[in-house]
């Protein structure tokens, strides 16, 4: 459950809308989940003028926006277990104060910084009356990004990415093994028209070429029967002709 200022949200909303941008998510800036933590920084704070000075705390019992000055922040801290770890940040102009809270030395987080930790959490604050209008494409955008850049997905993006290279890899493998078939049956063909009619030079259609040249060889008289008849018939009957011419006499 979160509370915040719908009126004041949906007005923000609607007049990024109206440029013709869309906003997909709303994330809080400051997040229950997590381990304990606490971030100061300033508010209000204008030209030459420094402003007051806020602490986000977050632990077990969810998160508080308080000012740093206040009583409920001495009372807040004081409660707290001395060996419980708090995780301190601070932005730059508010590092002093925050380090006189945290007893020791901190790491100092820029707004800008801050914000796009927040972008990157599941947190969607866009809900109910608040939704976008194309709620279905900007579902199917949001799943798309956390597919993309979740954590979660990485090794699926990785074993997406190895199958598809080992389909392309394979599919060009196979491709070249049967050319090298075909190139091997072609020149296997070449070289028995070559082998059984010597004058024949160029082949670029052997098993045409044989054929009108076994066709001559049954059309000769049957007393004019020359060797060619024999070599034209061993090799193609060796190498498994798909048919056969048959001589009359």
């Amino acid at each position: 459950m979160a509370l915040l200022n719908k009126p004041w949200l949906k007005a923000q909303l609607d007049a990024i809308e109206a440029t013709g941008l869309s906003v997909d998510r709303v994330v809080p800036a400051w997040t229950p989940e997590g381990p304990p933590a606490a971030h100061v920084w300033r508010r209000g704070a204008e030209a030459g003028q420094a402003g007051q000075a806020w602490l986000a705390w977050r632990d077990d019992d969810g998160a508080l926006h308080l000012p740093l000055a206040s009583e409920a922040v001495r009372l807040l801290l004081a409660r707290q277990p001395a060996d419980q770890n708090v995780a301190w940040t601070a932005s730059p102009d508010g590092a002093e104060e925050a380090a006189r809270w945290a007893g020791d030395a901190l790491a100092t987080q820029s707004a800008d910084q801050q914000l796009l930790a927040a972008a990157r959490s599941d947190w969607n604050l866009r809900q109910f009356d608040l939704t976008a209008r194309h709620r279905g494409s900007r579902m199917a955008t949001e799943s798309w990004r956390l597919f993309w850049h979740g954590e979660n997905w990485r090794w699926v993006r990785w074993g997406l990415i190895a199958l598809v290279a080992v389909q392309l890899v394979g599919g060009r493998l196979w491709a070249w093994q049967q050319e090298k078939a075909l190139a091997q049956k072609s020149a296997a063909r070449t070289q028995i028209v070559q082998k059984t009619f010597p004058q024949i030079r160029a082949v670029r259609e052997p098993w045409r070429k044989c054929s009108v040249r076994w066709s001559k060889c049954a059309a000769r008289p049957a007393g004019r029967v020359t060797p060619t008849w024999s070599r034209c018939c061993k090799p193609l009957t060796r190498h498994g002709r798909p048919h056969a011419v048959r001589r009359t006499t």
